[in-house]
């Protein structure tokens, strides 16, 4: 930001969803389970919201209408994320460079 372009290698993983597959598998199949850097492993609440979710847009797909996840799911609670900021937290800017002409 307010700096001279840069470009930043992406990670490429090799697999299915992006090689999130083999991780998924040796989470739930190996003793050791290797670290994983872009951290894509999920709890069984993020997992049941990912089906819950899948779910919804299955009926969307089948009837043309919305869905939200509490008419096919009552009572379920969203996992717990990370804070995130909100609308009053202040974003410091890095200073401007000055021009010159």
């Amino acid at each position: 930001m307010r700096g001279a372009a840069e470009i930043i290698p992406s990670h490429e993983a090799k697999g299915g969803h992006g090689g999130g597959d083999k991780v998924m598998l040796d989470e739930l199949f190996l003793d050791n389970v290797p670290a994983d850097p872009l951290r894509r492993a999920s709890d069984d609440r993020g997992g049941a919201a990912s089906v819950r979710i899948g779910s919804a847009a299955n009926v969307c797909f089948e009837t043309g209408q919305s869905v939200t996840i509490d008419e096919l799911a009552p009572g379920w609670q969203k996992p717990s994320y990370a804070a995130m900021p909100g609308d009053d937290f202040p974003i410091v800017m890095p200073p401007l460079r000055s021009k010159k002409n």
